[in-house]
């Protein structure tokens, strides 16, 4: 925000557009802390996981995602690019690989778009975004929603045999029939199976 106030003071002083450097020491500054939030969050996976006798983390294969969200220039749009998930998993693979532990990438489409439960797709609250309201009618966190979904779909490849884990969709369709995406209620139905 202290970068977008300093633009904006400027671009309204000089009417041109930023000079090559301009501040330089607060992207320093910012880039300093995002490094240092990837290693408290790092370090708080590792513990939990090693309080808990993980022997695997999961994670989602985020290369190559750009945001969708914001208007080119907004602040929503600088905290997606700033965003710093690259740090965060590599910190976790380093630590977690020297303590004998492994890490798994596996495909994050559908994780958040879909309820755990199997009840079909979630629409998003108006107001707080970070709620998402079930076709059966109850509101969940939606975060902890994708959360279950991708530990699901780890445990789903195991049991399929898919050792890519980049599987999705519970079926394999050539048509254009509805597919299910992979989900805590899928690994449900499985195991009672």
């Amino acid at each position: 925000m202290m970068i977008a106030k300093k633009s904006k003071q400027t671009q309204n002083i000089t009417k041109t557009k930023r000079e090559k450097g301009f501040c330089k020491g607060l992207y320093r500054k910012s880039s300093h802390i995002n490094l240092e939030i990837s290693r408290q969050v790092g370090r708080g996976i590792v513990e939990f996981a090693k309080t808990h006798n993980v022997k695997v983390i999961v994670i989602e294969s985020l290369s190559g995602w750009k945001a969708k969200a914001g208007k080119k220039g907004s602040l929503l749009k600088q905290k997606f690019h700033l965003w710093c998930h690259a740090k965060i998993v590599e910190i976790v693979t380093d630590r977690w690989s020297e303590l004998g532990g492994q890490i798994q990438a596996i495909n994050p489409k559908y994780t958040s778009a879909y309820a755990f439960d199997g009840s079909g797709k979630v629409k998003r609250d108006q107001n707080n975004y970070s709620l998402a309201k079930f076709a059966t009618g109850k509101l969940y966190n939606a975060d902890l929603s994708a959360s279950y979904n991708i530990g699901a779909r780890y445990w789903y490849c195991l049991t399929v045999g898919d050792k890519t884990f980049s599987r999705v969709f519970v079926s394999q369709s050539s048509n254009d029939t509805l597919r299910t995406p992979v989900t805590l209620g899928t690994l449900r139905t499985i195991t009672a199976s």
